[in-house]
């Protein structure tokens, strides 16, 4: 049997649910889809201190592809070192 919360396919634990949507309901918060793993979550912020940003501009870097780059890279180093460990 399977869970009969929103767009959930997991197997059911108790009152038609899988774990995850049945503590939703013991919380007492709106039984909501699960999201996935790896699925994005909110776009990123990251504040520059203006020092970074005015040398950035005197090397004829775009602050925005700086960090783009820098999270590319990041982002190769954790996917070359396998998932996290929860």
């Amino acid at each position: 049997m399977t869970c009969t919360g929103p767009k959930c396919s997991r197997p059911v634990v108790a009152f038609g649910l899988c774990g995850t949507h049945y503590m939703q309901r013991v919380r007492g918060t709106a039984i909501r889809p699960i999201r996935e793993r790896g699925d994005p979550l909110v776009p990123l912020t990251i504040r520059v201190p203006k020092s970074v940003l005015t040398a950035l501009a005197a090397a004829g870097q775009s602050p925005s592809v700086v960090a783009r780059d820098v999270l590319e890279r990041w982002e190769s180093r954790r996917a070359k070192r396998g998932p996290a460990l929860s």
